[in-house]
């Protein structure tokens, strides 16, 4: 359930957060729940809530050191690159 894995991705933010220590994000997104590689879409513009997660690393100010988009096209990372820049960056 979305709830929870948010619940549960925001207590791993704050703890990494609260102790300063850098968080390496892996991100993918996908028009489907079962995730086949066929439905792999921008971050952003599938199901998984970024906006919100984002947010969130915002607020507790985790340090993020490194971002691997999960891609095997061209499209994709540059379209995710445009998102979190504008949703996690804020430029």
């Amino acid at each position: 359930k979305k709830g929870e894995a948010l619940k549960w991705c925001y207590q791993l933010l704050n703890f990494f957060g609260n102790r300063n220590i850098p968080i390496l994000l892996h991100l993918i997104d996908s028009k489907e729940k079962t995730q086949p590689r066929t439905s792999f879409c921008s971050v952003g513009e599938g199901y998984i809530p970024y906006p919100e997660i984002f947010d969130f690393i915002s607020k507790t100010n985790a340090p993020i050191s490194e971002i691997i988009l999960e891609f095997e096209d061209k499209i994709n990372p540059v379209t995710s690159r445009d998102f979190i820049v504008k949703h996690l960056l804020g430029e």
